[in-house]
């Protein structure tokens, strides 16, 4: 969970500026390909603006390219734009701890275990699979 889109400098969730909260997503295209990611994520319908806008940001020229075509194709099938915006990455800010496994940390059990684990690393608690897929259960999501 983190902020980006935007050029306002070191946002916080109480001082996001233009940026927009998201997420970044580590992906292994042999299982997924990216514009099947993003098909995901143009295919809803939010708002084009602000601090829940629907978001694409790509890493590269390349995936910058991938997401306009598919921006467009769902446009030509759906008979309107779609309402995501798409543009280059320039710095995704980690959003602060509270807010990183959000879901988890409401679960004493789960969150004294993770604990016991990393201790009082944050930055190993946001980029751990097991604690993003448990947050994902406790979420009820799966």
């Amino acid at each position: 969970m983190g902020y980006a889109g935007g050029d306002h400098q070191d946002p916080t969730y109480r001082d996001i500026g233009d940026q927009t909260e998201c997420f970044q997503v580590e992906f292994d295209p042999a299982v997924i390909s990216y514009a099947e990611l993003v098909d995901m994520v143009i295919a809803e319908n939010g708002p084009p603006d602000g601090q829940y806008a629907n978001l694409v940001l790509a890493h590269d020229s390349e995936q910058l390219a991938i997401a306009q075509e598919r921006a467009q194709a769902l446009a030509e099938e759906r008979g309107k734009p779609a309402t995501a915006r798409i543009g280059l990455l320039k710095r995704f800010w980690p959003a602060e701890d509270y807010h990183q496994k959000y879901y988890l940390r409401g679960d004493r059990t789960l969150v004294g275990q993770l604990q016991a684990m990393y201790g009082d690393d944050e930055i190993a608690l946001r980029e751990s699979t097991l604690a993003m897929r448990l947050n994902g259960y406790a979420s009820g999501g799966g």
